[in-house]
């Protein structure tokens, strides 16, 4: 299995192709919010991954581990007053999230159609989107939210 992912890893970049409106939809919210990506992999992969990323005009901090993304999060946005976001497709990091950042935006985006008839339905508060543009709208509503209340 370990010879199999890494494998994965190693040929993300012959594979793997940015969703729909992503590039242009983190470009314009990185005006207005700090983008991080927290990716599920071997740190040694972090490479290949970051190039790949910058290949494809997503110049954003890359943090890659094998740690559940609830404790990264919660220490990378500490006790901060500024509003937070996490956006996953998979279910059980979305979960980490919520118990480890509870004011935390969760919002579960999976761009293939395909695979998102196959998901479990996620739970109450967090909030599905079919793309980009629904993310955004989310997100800048929550975002204008929290830094009106402050």
């Amino acid at each position: 299995m370990k010879a199999l992912l890494d494998a994965f890893y190693a040929a993300q970049e012959q594979w793997q192709i940015p969703a729909a409106l992503v590039v242009k939809t983190l470009a314009e919210l990185s005006a207005e919010a700090d983008i991080v990506f927290l990716t599920a992999m071997p740190p040694r992969h972090a490479a290949v991954r970051r190039a790949l990323l910058d290949a494809l005009g997503l110049p954003y901090p890359l943090f890659a581990s094998e740690e559940p993304k609830g404790p990264l999060v919660e220490r990378l946005h500490g006790a901060r007053k500024l509003p937070v976001v996490f956006i996953d497709d998979i279910l059980r990091n979305l979960h980490s999230v919520r118990d480890y950042a509870p004011p935390c935006l969760l919002i579960n985006l999976m761009a293939n159609a395909e695979f998102r008839a196959l998901a479990p339905v996620p739970d109450i508060g967090i909030h599905t989107v079919a793309d980009w543009a629904d993310a955004a709208r989310l997100i800048r509503a929550h975002v204008g939210r929290s830094t009106a209340s402050r």
